[in-house]
């Protein structure tokens, strides 16, 4: 028995100690599972507490990279628009420094868009012509040259008395009448009604001039002048949208080839609407002719020449030619024979450069009056750079040099 207790007690001392470390190990157990739990809620709560904050800067890391590209991109948009502004004020420096603001053309903030400039020294006062954006009635405002007062804005009838919609690309007088283009035709309305103060309706046309002798000779007017009783109808060609006929595509002398014509009609009141509608010359003439006016004693001829928003204008002065293309032969225009002759890089005397879109010019005082479509609603890119105002300008202190022969054929 002593033996066997021997035995026995060693292994229930076993037991009990191992049950004692199995215990302990629980304990232990549990008390890092108590003391887990107890830091779990702390823990959680820090790292809610920890992450608004990450939250928050992730937020103003956004308002702070929005902020960046849209001041990046005001700034972009305000260099361009600088840019856009000095480029062409500077390489048109020479027309601002040598132009004064004669008066602000009208209705430009009300869908007008100015085309023709006619000026009446008799009483003072300017007649600019345009078409409207939206396509409603055609517009003439009467300007005031000295107080530059807005005196009178008035529409016109056609011949068979609708409201006139049509391009009016220029506007001349002479005594009573007024010559407006329209289609392949001139139309013929009394000064002394456009200017009446009471009269506020449409003006009714007086007559129309036809200028189509045939399917194959007619002239399709883009602008008219007037100058010692005589009054000049031209047309302008593009090569694009608008196209003359073949015949009126000539190769001049000097090389050039022209593709557009005006003709030369006598003014006497005593002719039906004051004009002889039988042409006596033509000029053959450059490409995007706007305007043209004769001054000099009728030796210099101003042709103004623009096309497109962003290409400039210019003014050429030519010396008004003496002799015909073809001495022997005459041309054909409007079911007459007549003389042509050519405004060509040989006639060519000075290019003055303007602001893009030029239009109508009269020369008075010896200055250039010169209106453009630039500022309007249209196409208003000529608001930024005082396109709003018709300039007189003293063409004799800008410089005008010709360009070099591959430029001047480009303008030709």
């Amino acid at each position: 028995m002593a033996e066997a207790f021997y035995f026995i007690r060693p292994n229930k001392m076993l037991e009990n100690f191992l049950i004692s470390l199995y215990n302990i190990g629980i304990m232990d157990k549990n008390k890092e599972m108590k003391e887990k739990n107890a830091k779990a809620p702390v823990e959680q709560s820090k790292s809610s507490n920890t992450a608004k904050p990450k939250k928050k800067k992730k937020k103003l890391a956004l308002w702070k990279k929005l902020t960046i590209i849209a001041s990046s991109i005001v700034l972009v948009i305000c260099i361009a628009f600088g840019s856009f502004i000095l480029y062409f004020r500077l390489n048109a420096k020479d027309f601002y420094q040598a132009s004064e603001k004669a008066f602000e053309i009208p209705g430009l903030s009300s869908g007008f868009v100015p085309q023709g400039l006619e000026f009446n020294d008799m009483d003072g006062d300017f007649l600019v012509s345009g078409y409207m954006k939206d396509g409603s009635a055609s517009r003439l405002y009467v300007v005031q040259k000295n107080s530059q007062e807005l005196k009178k804005c008035v529409s016109l009838l056609t011949d068979e008395n609708t409201p006139y919609t049509g391009h009016f690309g220029g506007v001349a007088k002479f005594e009573d009448f007024v010559y407006v283009p329209h289609e392949q035709s001139l139309l013929v309305y009394s000064y002394k009604e456009i200017v009446k103060p009471e009269n506020t309706d449409p003006i009714p046309c007086l007559g129309k001039i036809s200028l189509k002798y045939s399917n194959t000779d007619y002239l399709k007017p883009a602008f008219v002048s007037v100058y010692a009783n005589t009054l000049i109808v031209g047309e302008f060609y593009d090569g694009n949208e608008h196209t003359t006929l073949k015949k009126h595509h000539i190769n001049t002398p000097a090389g050039n080839e022209n593709h557009a014509i005006a003709l030369e009609f006598n003014l006497n009141a005593k002719y039906k609407n004051g004009i002889d509608t039988r042409p006596t010359k033509a000029y053959s003439i450059p490409d995007n002719v706007q305007g043209l006016c004769i001054y000099d004693n009728n030796e210099t001829v101003y042709l103004s020449t623009s096309y497109g928003c962003f290409e400039f204008s210019h003014v050429l002065k030519h010396a008004k030619p003496a002799t015909p293309i073809d001495t022997e032969q005459y041309s054909v225009f409007l079911g007459t024979p007549v003389p042509v002759y050519a405004l060509d890089s040989s006639t060519l005397q000075k290019d003055y450069k303007l602001p893009p879109m030029a239009e109508g010019i009269v020369m008075f005082d010896k200055e250039l009056y010169v209106v453009n479509e630039w500022a309007s609603n249209k196409y208003f890119f000529g608001k930024f750079v005082g396109g709003k105002w018709c300039y007189k300008t003293d063409l004799s202190s800008m410089n005008g040099d010709l360009p070099p022969v591959e430029e001047l054929e480009s303008v030709n």
